[in-house]
């Protein structure tokens, strides 16, 4: 099964569809990953000249690049040239959308896509056992069984191909699509709901499900999260444009705990619930500083343990 899911609207995207692309996403279809990462800054070996020690720095708020090295930075335009020897922006954006599956045309900050939309089709969900997709949970460190009972294997047609990929539920029916080359929802896009039979006080609120997967990994494997428990309530926003929806759900509850990314959409987001519930609100953020998300601060984690 080919699962190489670049969705195409137009022949070449545009300069601003790039410019849409994360730059870390990007590095990694080259093969690039972060030596380390300070808050919004990831710090790699640079891709355009040898060294020992990283020079290259990705601010991921700003989207943007610099490398101390050759004093050069910018968009990823910028970055594409350089790395692919040329000025010709009409072959850089062809070259863009050739390395970028799942993230050309349609990025992955701003995929929409409406109920009505067509792309999606034969939509067929299953237990989760390709190895595919069983060694890309592995490589985010998310424990296997936990991820099965939550998730699903979902296998649909775009066009005239089929492709699957690891599917999470939200509350209309929709679903959240990863595999490792791919993010997107079949639609329609909503919030993921986790609650009790009985009322709890308690609730954790989290931007994607591979941070609340992490999460009850991390409770699991007994890294601990104070006086948190998986005796909660959790709410899975799918995006940060989905709060409107999550924020009447959270009335009631005496403790909201925010486990939003550490980016600038995270903390627009925290302060937006704060606004709305004040000292109810409990930011976790501090738990994973240094760390883009829960995601990134579990692997960062098991990488210790090795």
């Amino acid at each position: 099964i080919n699962i190489n899911l670049t969705i195409k609207t137009s022949l070449i995207m545009t300069i601003e569809q790039a410019k849409q692309i994360r730059l870390e996403d990007f590095l990694q279809s080259l093969g690039y990953t972060p030596v380390r990462q300070r808050g919004n800054k990831l710090w790699y070996h640079s891709p355009l000249h040898s060294e020992s020690t990283p020079s290259f720095k990705v601010n991921t708020d700003r989207n943007q690049w610099y490398d101390f090295g050759i004093g050069r930075g910018g968009s990823i335009i910028d970055f594409a040239m350089l790395y692919y020897h040329t000025t010709d922006i009409s072959q850089v954006l062809k070259l863009i959308e050739r390395e970028s599956p799942g993230t050309a045309v349609t990025p992955i900050s701003s995929f929409r896509q409406q109920s009505s939309d067509p792309s999606f089709k034969d939509v067929k969900t299953k237990p989760l056992t390709h190895f595919v997709l069983e060694d890309y949970i592995r490589k985010r460190k998310v424990d296997i069984d936990i991820c099965r009972q939550h998730c699903n294997e979902t296998h649909y047609s775009l066009g005239d191909k089929r492709y699957f990929a690891i599917g999470f539920p939200n509350k209309s029916g929709g679903s959240e699509l990863r595999n490792p080359f791919f993010k997107g929802c079949i639609p329609p896009k909503d919030i993921s709901v986790i609650r009790r039979e009985q009322h709890r006080s308690e609730c954790s609120i989290f931007e994607g499900f591979m941070d609340y997967l992490s999460f009850l990994t991390m409770k699991k494997r007994g890294y601990a999260y104070g006086r948190l428990s998986e005796d909660q309530d959790f709410i899975i926003l799918n995006s940060v444009t989905n709060l409107s929806k999550a924020i009447p759900l959270l009335e009631g509850y005496d403790h909201i705990y925010s486990f939003l990314d550490n980016d600038h959409a995270g903390r627009e987001t925290h302060a937006k619930l704060v606004e709305a519930y004040g000292d109810n609100v409990v930011s976790m953020s501090e738990h994973f500083d240094d760390f883009k998300d829960v995601n990134d601060l579990l692997c960062w984690i098991e990488s210790k343990h090795v």
